[in-house]
């Protein structure tokens, strides 16, 4: 097999982790918009309190995905990076 087809499948594999690891988190965070979103049609009373509290819901979802992304990302890039350097170490 080719250098080119080796770095190929190595990043696509590193793609496929990153996408593994996230694709859950990721279905976490749009239920949470989406219940946050129910809570809100359902609220009475005070809309802008009640709004606010969605808001700090979908805002914490939000930071709780992008912290998995970050540490994912960070893992993807290293593997790219590996692989980027065993094709170079090849050439």
């Amino acid at each position: 097999m080719n250098r080119e087809r080796i770095f190929h499948q190595a990043v696509e594999q590193a793609a496929e982790i990153y996408r593994s690891n996230t694709v859950d988190f990721f279905d976490d965070y749009v239920e949470a918009i989406e219940a946050a979103g129910r809570k809100y049609r359902a609220s009475t009373g005070d809309v802008l309190a009640a709004q606010d509290v969605c808001c700090t819901e979908i805002e914490a979802a939000g930071d709780a995905y992008d912290t998995v992304v970050e540490y994912e990302l960070d893992r993807y890039n290293e593997a790219v990076s590996n692989a980027r350097y065993a094709y170079d170490e090849n050439f």
